[in-house]
């Protein structure tokens, strides 16, 4: 029962923004959070502090251009390497 206490509290700090609690916040995710750290891995994004939001949506907007566009090469026939399929991040030009 305090277990679960703590964890319910938990999440309720975080919400609310409870700064003398800030060590205990709890943050919920799904399987998504930890494909995104392996895809940033190994790269500029793999600091936390470099995954701005604007960061990472400019990310992942150019990965979809990028995988989108190899679509279309192999839509008109073109026969691409599968290595090509693996988009990851990269510092994008300003």
């Amino acid at each position: 029962m305090v277990f679960r206490w703590y964890l319910g509290m938990s999440v309720r700090w975080a919400i609310r923004g409870d700064a003398e609690r800030v060590r205990d916040y709890q943050v919920w995710c799904g399987p998504a959070m930890g494909a995104f750290n392996r895809w940033a891995e190994n790269s500029h994004l793999f600091p936390a502090a470099n995954r701005t939001v604007v960061e990472v949506a400019e990310q992942l907007m150019h990965g979809a251009a990028y995988l989108f566009r190899l679509r279309q090469l192999h839509a008109g026939g073109a026969v691409l390497p599968a290595s090509l399929n693996d988009y990851r991040p990269a510092p994008l030009p300003n």
